[in-house]
């Protein structure tokens, strides 16, 4: 095997289209699970979704003990600490149930809890919620009253609140739960940002009463858009694929409103980034009833090429027009970004 694995080849769909490990036409279980490929999963924090669906595999039992034993102990583990994140959310969400704070569930907090097969197959360093933007201060005085402290050691509070639109990472009395409380999908300078009230409108509830969740598209949106702030070599785009295709596996329960998605990628300039990971995802054993979806991204990426282009560099413009004028310093990885990311998408968007 290559010494950087494609997680296409490890992870795909069944028949039923339940995610499953190491889909058929691919290397053999016993072939696949090589050192390299448990530290790559490892590194990638895939390693407790890969235990649950190795064990429900036929060539489970022939496997060696120093393989299973680590596996098992891996999933137990977050599972533990699955259970110790949800208990530590509802207080949180009680708290801002009670301030009249509307919250929505993001990112790993909603695929962890709702979307793969079981709890503590998703890890989550952090616990991501949306509030509405003009109850971001009110959700900040709520959470420090209840116990959590502000991160700034990093950047300034009024660089959050202003430039990213979201608190400073949040931290309990524990030290174990993280919450990042962000006031809006995109910061609404950006134009990527979507109008509030499409985000809002319509939602899906959650494990608590007191949260819901975005709509299917508009996850994906949203988690497609959120990979494009890493580097490729942070694997955040490989959780990322992994991460789409539970949601695929999850369509049974809650439907992807495909068409929508297209939607959004034109009215948002987002369509080459879409048809990346919908393209990819459509090429993963099992998911190829999205290769139409693939191709009409594509085509759309292919004709507003160039106004996404001008959208991903006026987005960092004004990434760091909020510090210009202003006695907030620019942190020096912000201006890094600024001069990089535009030229790695004129990059890549003349490689499509």
């Amino acid at each position: 095997m290559p010494s950087r694995f494609n997680v296409v080849d490890l992870f795909g769909l069944s028949a039923e289209r339940r995610l499953q490990f190491n889909p058929s036409k691919r290397p053999e279980l016993l072939q696949a699970l090589t050192p390299e490929t448990l530290t790559q999963l490892e590194r990638l924090d895939l390693l407790p979704l890969c235990a649950y669906l190795l064990r429900r595999h036929a060539s489970w039992n022939d496997l060696e003990e120093n393989v299973t034993k680590p596996l098992e102990r891996e999933l137990a583990g977050e599972r533990a600490r699955s259970l110790r994140l949800a208990a530590g959310l509802e207080p949180v969400l009680a708290a801002l149930a009670r301030a009249e704070i509307p919250v929505i569930l993001l990112k790993g907090v909603d695929l962890g809890f709702h979307t793969y097969p079981a709890r503590g197959l998703r890890r989550m360093l952090d616990l991501d919620i949306l509030v509405p933007l003009r109850r971001l201060k009110d959700a900040s005085s709520v959470l420090l009253e209840i116990g959590f402290r502000e991160d700034t050691s990093c950047y300034s509070r009024d660089w959050y609140l202003g430039c990213v639109q979201q608190l400073p990472p949040l931290e309990d009395e524990t030290g174990f739960i993280h919450l990042d409380v962000h006031g809006a999908l995109f910061p609404a300078y950006s134009p990527f940002a979507p109008l509030e009230r499409g985000v809002w409108s319509t939602t899906l509830p959650s494990a608590w009463p007191q949260a819901r969740r975005l709509t299917r598209e508009w996850m994906v949106w949203h988690l497609v858009l959120h990979a494009l702030k890493h580097l490729k070599a942070s694997g955040v785009r490989e959780r990322l694929h992994v991460d789409l295709l539970a949601l695929v596996a999850n369509t049974e329960k809650e439907p992807i409103d495909w068409s929508r998605l297209v939607e959004l990628a034109e009215n948002t300039g987002t369509a080459f980034a879409l048809s990346e990971a919908v393209g990819r995802l459509s090429r993963a054993p099992g998911a190829g009833a999205l290769v139409p979806v693939a191709a009409e991204l594509a085509e759309l990426a292919r004709a507003q090429w160039s106004r996404e282009l001008v959208f991903r560099v006026t987005h960092r413009l004004r990434h760091v027009a909020p510090f210009v004028g202003r006695d907030i310093p620019a942190p020096p990885d912000a201006w890094l970004q600024f001069f990089r990311r535009p030229l790695r998408t004129l990059k890549a968007l003349r490689g499509k």
